[in-house]
């Protein structure tokens, strides 16, 4: 954790996974550190599957074979931040 919010590029490919599909894959993410919250991965919404997500409002919800999961992701900025309690997000 950070003293000050800010906003680094971090290296290598990263993916984000639910049971049923790879919902992101990119080489363009950013990483986003405030103080007194976890950092989170922000990634472009060129290299998500949009067409598995549910907008509303700033929240998203995956739409799966398995069933609905609300509040997958969220949006900052231009970006989208995903709960790492509801998918798998690694950095390969």
């Amino acid at each position: 954790m950070v003293d000050e919010s800010r906003i680094r590029k971090v290296t290598g490919l990263w993916v984000v996974r639910s049971e049923d599909a790879i919902l992101a894959e990119s080489r363009d993410v950013l990483e986003l550190d405030e103080p007194g919250r976890e950092a989170v991965v922000l990634f472009p919404t060129a290299d998500i599957a949009m067409a598995l997500l549910d907008r509303t409002g700033d929240r998203f919800a995956l739409v799966a074979a398995s069933g609905t999961i609300p509040d997958v992701a969220y949006t900052v900025s231009d970006r989208l931040a995903f709960d790492p309690r509801k998918v798998t997000i690694e950095r390969l």
